[in-house]
């Protein structure tokens, strides 16, 4: 999974852009750049896009990736 990769600045940012909307399907690589590091450009890319395609709605991943970035906090 691609998002256990990211920062917790990155995971939050990522979340931000999908929560308003500037982050929105479908995902493209120059999109989500804008984003993330752009070694993990296409993990991400992949991931938010299977999402996407099961029916995950881009509230539901900004949850998920504030989730993880709130783990990522307690446990340093």
């Amino acid at each position: 999974m691609g998002f256990l990769h990211l920062s917790r600045p990155a995971l939050v940012n990522l979340a931000v852009a999908l929560e308003t909307g500037r982050l929105s399907p479908p995902f493209s690589t120059s999109n989500v750049a804008n984003y993330i590091p752009a070694a993990l450009n296409r993990d991400i890319l992949d991931e938010l896009n299977r999402l996407n395609v099961i029916g995950v709605h881009s509230q539901h991943i900004a949850y998920t990736l504030r989730l993880l970035a709130e783990e990522r906090s307690t446990s340093q």
